[in-house]
């Protein structure tokens, strides 16, 4: 993996928060503990040498039933670097919660807001933590991979396990 000017600063400016770097499908990824998360992006926000980062994106997975924890994906964009840059976090059950990021990028406001209402991730902090994408009313939260959802209760079994 070749070394950017934004990698190299980032490892410059929070040492201590990196907790591994990793390259997949041409993205670097840098996983830093949920703690120093609000830190980190506020150290990449204006850096007075990299300049202003973007956030363009957040992004929830759910590794299944087995693994009990989520992960973020944080998207960041140099445009002036031509750089993009995946910061991880890793979120363990069963707090599942992490601060939020609006008062460092207010875009984060939507994204966060959609993270919830489809995973039940909580953003502490959040200015208007409600549902964005199903109605109010609405119970549970549908792309969350619980193993109470998975069981089934009729005895029935599904085709290809």
């Amino acid at each position: 993996m070749s070394e950017s000017p934004v990698l190299a600063r980032l490892k410059r400016l929070v040492p201590d928060a990196i907790e591994n770097i990793t390259e997949e499908l041409g993205e670097v990824r840098v996983t830093v503990e949920s703690g120093h998360l609000k830190r980190v992006m506020g150290r990449l926000l204006n850096d007075e040498i990299l300049g202003a980062a973007v956030l363009s994106d957040l992004i929830a997975i759910a590794p299944g039933v087995h693994r009990r924890h989520f992960e973020l994906l944080y998207a960041l964009a140099w445009p002036e670097w031509q750089y993009r840059l995946l910061v991880k976090v890793v979120l363990r059950a069963p707090a599942n919660r992490i601060d939020t990021v609006t008062g460092i990028w207010p875009c984060a406001d939507w994204l966060e807001r959609e993270v919830w209402d489809l995973y039940g991730i909580g953003f502490d902090g959040h200015p208007d933590l409600r549902r964005i994408l199903l109605p109010e009313g609405f119970e549970g939260h549908p792309l969350r991979d619980d193993e109470s959802r998975r069981e089934d209760t009729t005895g029935a079994v599904e085709i290809g396990e």
